[in-house]
């Protein structure tokens, strides 16, 4: 949560149900609530962790079965973990063992994840029959039972989403770099200011530390609220309504910010300030954590 971008990945955490019932929900969720707010998305005990499979592009697990369906699924998978002596030698759990790479906690992250599927032998392991579980399940449910398969199609409903959380986005960011180029790391999970960089804040965060010294406040307000929220912190030069895009600027006239993401607009206009602080810019070409971005800037007076 501290090395990866908070605008361009989202890491959800699948822990086994015996750590929720060992510890309790509310021990669970404190133990975690930096994260949390930096982004996390944390599935439930008993649903999610299938939906969350499938949205995965990379999976960093452990010697556990959801670690082993991720790479039957074809997914990419990093070992963080993975304990030989609970490991029974010859199963899918075992050969993933052997085939995938392990995480070196000691390096950095992100060039630890561009890896690759290529655990069709695992595969094989888990299912000699791909896509016929449900199948061959009833027929031999019902031949257990002796009763006479109905003729009737499977039913095979679609995930259920109830209960599961989509996170509600990073709340505080560390902002460092130029108007050109700038980096944005979750402040919560990273709290250390360090080096020129400076803080974009939601307006509701839950830090007061952070929300009163932040340099630039975003959240879902009203235009008319805009005002009140700038007031109220005097370190703050921005303020920007992620509604409607327009953002107040301490001594400059209001600007609409146009483009994929008003919170980097104001990030990357709070950096062109920083550099011209008389000069408000009509349009700004950032690389943020990598991604281009284009924003325009149409003055509101």
């Amino acid at each position: 949560m501290a090395e990866l971008s908070p605008v361009h990945h989202r890491v959800a955490a699948i822990l086994h149900p015996h750590v929720w019932h060992q510890h309790s929900p509310w021990q669970v969720r404190t133990w975690l609530a930096d994260c949390l707010r930096a982004g996390l998305v944390l599935i439930p005990p008993l649903e999610g962790w299938r939906a969350a499979l499938i949205a995965a592009d990379v999976v960093v697990g452990d010697h556990g079965a959801v670690t082993c369906y991720a790479a039957a699924m074809g997914k990419p998978v990093v070992l963080a973990a993975f304990d030989e002596d609970e490991v029974v030698a010859g199963t899918s759990v075992a050969l993933l063992g052997e085939l995938a790479p392990r995480l070196d906690p000691h390096q950095p992250l992100l060039p630890q994840l561009d890896v690759t599927s290529g655990y069709e032998p695992v595969r094989e392991l888990v299912t000699s029959f791909p896509f016929r579980a449900a199948e061959l399940h009833r027929e031999l449910f019902y031949r257990k039972l002796g009763l006479s398969e109905p003729d009737s199609h499977l039913v095979q409903p679609l995930l259920p989403s109830d209960g599961l959380s989509p996170g509600s986005g990073p709340q505080a960011l560390l902002v460092s770099g130029t108007a050109e180029r700038l980096r944005l790391r979750a402040a919560d999970v990273r709290p250390a200011m360090t080096g020129d960089c400076f803080l974009a804040v939601h307006t509701d965060h839950p830090v007061r530390s952070l929300r009163t010294n932040a340099d630039v406040l975003f959240g879902t307000v009203s235009d008319e609220e805009l005002a009140g929220v700038l007031d109220r912190t005097p370190s703050s030069l921005i303020a920007v309504s992620e509604t409607t895009g327009v953002a107040l600027v301490r001594g400059h006239s209001p600007v609409r910010i146009l483009g994929n993401d008003r919170v980097v607009g104001a990030c990357a206009l709070h950096a062109w300030l920083s550099a011209h602080p008389n000069d408000l810019p009509a349009t700004l070409d950032v690389d943020v954590n990598g991604r281009a971005y284009r924003f325009a800037l149409p003055s509101l007076r």
